[in-house]
């Protein structure tokens, strides 16, 4: 008796090949959301900035802005 059923028309046919890559892209994406920043913003929060003691310190505040290239009042 023959068996009645077209391989062209097998729905398994493509499956190991979809799954591979559904795995590979999973695996992508997931090494992509664990290496994602954020920009980082270069700005000075100056709400955690202590009152300076000396001069010293405020030359160093200078030039940690300079470096960040903002204005110097």
């Amino acid at each position: 008796m023959e068996t009645k059923k077209n391989p062209n028309v097998d729905i398994f046919q493509y499956s190991n090949i979809i799954f591979q890559l559904c795995l590979i892209t999973i695996m992508g994406l997931t090494l992509m959301a664990f290496e994602w920043r954020k920009p980082e913003n270069n700005l000075i929060d100056f709400t955690e900035v202590s009152i300076l003691k000396n001069d010293s310190e405020v030359d160093k505040m200078e030039e940690i802005m300079y470096n960040l290239s903002l204005d110097v009042d």
